[in-house]
């Protein structure tokens, strides 16, 4: 039996070097997304990618931590570790172990240390913080994130995020969606029309509601992205496009759609789909 009172880590596999460099796409399930971009249910794309990442030999590294206060605390924490000398993986890396390290301590050492009494009979507190491999290209990599809080309530919170990184030369950055298209060609605008006729057509979430209620979206609901070869897929906030229990709301925009604006000489001249449609 385990101690409750200690972190646990867990390792596995570990992917070769060579390997990663010839594989495109880490997580193939992602390719699907081109045929079926959208549905009404959409918690299978946390679910692929869990199961995608757990079936992988990327090592994975995972911390868990029990103890109780007044009811029963839980924190869970993985992330993605890649092997090998690139200097992207070593980045990648060290931003991903900072990352989970810092939401696991924080929220452990506030429930340790918190004077906050919660009421038992709406169960404990828990947090769940997971990192999954997306993309993997020798200059480009991109990872999908999600934290789940749950403190003594029925209702818990999610939170998605989209870590993307690209190597020029000796330059090692995490990008913005702004830099992956031309400055000053409208692609904000294009994109928001682009979400909203989607979402429209489908009658997804709020979108098909009987009152014709119709989200506002701004271009800060676009930040949170994940690269994929073959398009991007964007991931919008709870309670933005759609209720709490249909996230996470996802819409994959293939790069066939938006070439006019791709920036060829940033990041995504890296994608082999968008270098060939560059020549076409």
């Amino acid at each position: 039996m385990r101690n409750r009172n200690l972190i646990h880590i867990t390792r596995t596999l570990k992917m070769p070097l060579k390997w990663m460099q010839k594989s495109y796409l880490l997580l193939f399930v992602l390719s699907n997304l081109c045929v079926f971009p959208l549905t009404a249910e959409n918690n299978w794309f946390i679910d692929e990618l869990e199961q995608s990442f757990q079936k992988s030999n990327v090592e994975k590294r995972r911390f868990v931590k029990e103890f109780k206060t007044t009811v029963e605390v839980s924190a869970e924490c993985e992330y993605p570790y890649f092997s090998g000398d690139s200097a992207l993986y070593h980045h990648v890396n060290k931003d991903l172990q900072l990352k989970a390290h810092q939401v696991f301590t924080g929220f452990v050492e506030y429930e340790q240390t918190s004077q906050e009494q919660y009421e038992s009979g709406f169960g404990g507190c828990s947090l769940v913080y997971r990192l999954f491999p997306v993309c993997c290209l020798p200059n480009l990599m991109s990872i999908c994130g999600m934290e789940s809080q749950m403190r003594a309530c029925p209702h818990g919170w999610t939170h998605y995020e989209g870590k993307n990184f690209w190597q020029q030369g000796n330059v090692i950055r995490e990008i913005a969606l702004k830099d992956l298209f031309i400055e000053g060609s409208n692609w904000s605008s294009f994109l928001i029309k682009y979400c909203d006729a989607r979402f429209k057509a489908m009658k997804y979430g709020y979108y098909g509601t009987i009152d014709d209620f119709v989200p506002q979206l701004i271009p800060a609901d676009l930040d949170v992205f994940v690269i994929t070869t073959r398009g991007l897929i964007i991931i919008f906030s709870s309670y933005k496009v759609g209720g709490w229990a249909d996230g996470p709301d996802v819409l994959f925009i293939p790069y066939q759609d938006i070439t006019e604006f791709i920036d060829f000489e940033g990041p995504l001249q890296e994608v082999p789909e968008v270098e060939k449609s560059k020549n076409k």
